[in-house]
């Protein structure tokens, strides 16, 4: 709850990122495992994965697809917050608002800025 705070005190709103599973298609995947990456908006997540996913029109709106051509998000690609799920408990990279996040969120966060 201590990060929930400082996001009150700063009057802004603070976007974080979590990764499900692992980024590496080839490495073991481990179902379900959620790491905190740090403030990163949507635009970061793209940049960061950017070997992973292309951006395409469709129907005149922008999806994110995985290199199969599956659609992975319709989030807007230049916004704050979004997913990309590749395939949801094994591969899935999320941003939201910090104030959005669960406890157990929250508690990931807080027990990865202990360690700094």
């Amino acid at each position: 709850m201590e990060t929930k705070e400082k996001n009150n005190e700063k009057n802004e709103r603070v976007v974080v990122a979590f990764q499900v599973g692992s980024f590496s298609k080839y490495f073991h995947k481990r179902r379900g495992t959620l790491t905190y990456l740090g403030e990163f908006n949507f635009r970061d997540i793209l940049y960061i994965r950017y070997n992973d996913i292309f951006i395409k029109d469709v129907n005149g709106k922008k999806v994110i697809t995985d290199e199969m051509g599956n659609i992975i998000s319709d989030d807007d690609p230049s916004g704050d917050i979004g997913v990309l799920d590749f395939d949801g408990d094994y591969d899935t990279t999320y941003c939201k608002y910090l104030e959005d996040c669960s406890d157990i969120e929250i508690e990931i966060i807080n027990k990865r800025e202990s360690y700094f």
